[in-house]
């Protein structure tokens, strides 16, 4: 896997800042905004209070006129008393661990909301016991066009059921991290969270605030853009996985001698 590029003092890689561009201003000028900063089977002795992170840096916004400048504004005003929050990354191991600095920024910004995971089944198993800042995983049924949606999913039939019970759950915020939205974006939407912001290709539909999709951008960048839409922050870092007690018992009795 492909280590992110890193600058001196945790500073978003000038490959990053290319892709995302710079937050034009109202008045034309060139700004960066730095956005102020129940129980469920996933969720691991998280402490009453967030732990302390280095402070974040500003992950530049790409703005499209004034008119998204206030839709922006007010998805963020709104969602500062996020209790649910949906995420939807429905595909392989290395897809989920990019999205981890942004789940991790919301977990961060969100110390007391419960995050959940629209994935697959493997993400569910994989989960299941394992520190992250995801509270719980709820497994998509199969989707016309989500491209690399795992195997194992619920048959199509069973989606209606699937998005009436989203509903009945109102989340406050759904977030699209799955590709250009031209199958995402209709499913998020579907969820009827009070919100909905993520990525959008030309032809994908529209969410309550969007980043454009950009297929040669740094993903751990690309994913970041998104969650900053509503001020949650967090440097580019390289994607970490916490290890199990169970795996480092079988690592243990793979390797010679002492093991890892």
């Amino acid at each position: 896997m492909r280590r992110e590029p890193q600058l001196a003092g945790g500073q978003c890689p000038e490959s990053c800042r290319t892709h995302l561009g710079e937050r034009v201003t109202t008045d034309g000028s060139i700004g960066w905004e730095v956005p102020q900063r129940v129980s469920t089977p996933l969720r691991h002795g998280r402490p009453a209070e967030a732990p302390q992170r280095p402070s974040p840096i500003p992950v530049p916004l790409v703005s499209y006129g004034r008119h998204h400048q206030e839709r922006t504004t007010a998805v963020k005003e709104s969602v500062s008393d996020n209790r649910r929050i949906a995420v939807l990354r429905c595909n392989a191991l290395g897809d989920y661990l990019m999205t981890t600095p942004a789940l991790t920024a919301l977990r961060d910004t969100f110390p007391y909301a419960e995050i959940t995971l629209l994935a697959g089944a493997w993400h569910a198993d994989f989960l299941s016991g394992r520190p992250s800042p995801v509270d719980r995983v709820l497994v998509v049924p199969e989707v016309a066009g989500l491209a690399g949606q795992p195997s194992g999913a619920p048959p199509q039939d069973a989606l209606p059921r699937f998005l009436a019970d989203a509903r009945s759950y109102r989340y406050d915020l759904a977030v699209q991290l799955h590709g250009g939205g031209a199958a995402s974006n209709p499913l998020v939407r579907s969820l009827g969270a009070r919100w909905s912001i993520g990525l959008r290709a030309d032809d994908a539909a529209p969410l309550d605030a969007t980043v454009p999709y950009r297929y040669y951008q740094s993903e751990v960048c690309r994913y970041l853009e998104v969650v900053a839409l509503i001020g949650a922050q967090a440097p580019p870092e390289y994607p970490e996985l916490a290890v199990t007690a169970r795996e480092h018992a079988v690592a243990a009795a793979l390797l010679p001698g002492d093991g890892p």
